[in-house]
């Protein structure tokens, strides 16, 4: 008779443990619910009609709980991405904009770095000296005559013999072997002025001056032949006075 009270007391309190595992399950779920109906839709409570959540753009599932795939955006994940697929990671869920893959740019992601610059987005800066860097990864592809990480170091194997160059400053192309001649100056040694009617680098530019007038080899300074004055000596000095007389004019007294 006394085991009874016992038995009556382990049934209740088996089922109170199932009423409070179900009402904490129920808690639960409705809490996961709200959560994704806040978070992930237009409206904090599901469509009246049909009992659907409305999810806002980017997002997408009975719930709104999965973001939209790489290649869709939008309201319901609706619309394609417009990215070249070789060269991008997706798009942007809400907005669409590529996101592209490092050594790529451009709206749709199809334009390599330019040269110069490389990694996400193009934004790192090429540090190489004599050469060019990978888009990617940015490491350094070296020029003919040039080695090292930043190819800043001539190649003693491959690099030809430079002789004594006197007008720059000692520079020489180590895959040539020809001096590198400061403006104004030119030949195997760079002892050579710029010819007459030519200055600068390489000695390619010519004299702006009037009647054959030459220049300075190195800055392209008219060299004014006496009772001539002006940038291009197109106009004439009088000893007797400060008046300038224009070229082709004799002053009268």
């Amino acid at each position: 008779m006394r085991d009874e009270p016992r038995g009556c007391l382990r049934k209740r309190i088996h089922s109170l443990r199932q009423l409070i595992c179900r009402a904490w399950n129920f808690y639960f779920e409705s809490f996961v619910i709200a959560f994704n109906l806040y978070h992930h839709s237009t409206a904090n409570f599901p469509q009246q009609t049909t009992g659907n959540c409305l999810c806002a753009p980017g997002f997408m599932g009975l719930n709104c709980e999965h973001a939209c795939p790489p290649d869709r955006f939008g309201k319901n994940c609706v619309h394609k991405c417009n990215c070249a697929s070789s060269s991008s990671l997706g798009c942007h869920s809400l907005n669409g904009t590529c996101q592209c893959k490092p050594g790529f740019t451009g709206p749709q992601c199809d334009v390599p770095c330019p040269a110069g610059t490389w990694g996400v987005n193009c934004s790192q800066s090429c540090s190489c000296v004599n050469g060019s860097c990978h888009p990617i990864f940015g490491n350094c592809t070296c020029d003919r005559g040039w080695q090292g990480l930043l190819c800043d170091q001539a190649c003693p194997s491959c690099g030809k013999s430079c002789p004594v160059c006197y007008h720059g400053n000692g520079s020489c192309d180590q895959a040539t072997g020809k001096c590198i001649c400061s403006p104004g100056y030119q030949g195997s040694s760079c002892l050579e002025s710029c010819k007459a009617g030519y200055f600068g680098e390489k000695c390619q530019r010519k004299c702006d001056c009037v009647d054959g007038t030459l220049c300075h080899h190195m800055t392209g300074q008219c060299l004014c032949k006496p009772g001539r004055t002006g940038t291009r000596c197109d106009e004439g000095i009088d000893c007797c006075c400060d008046y300038v007389c224009p070229l082709h004019t004799t002053k009268l007294f």
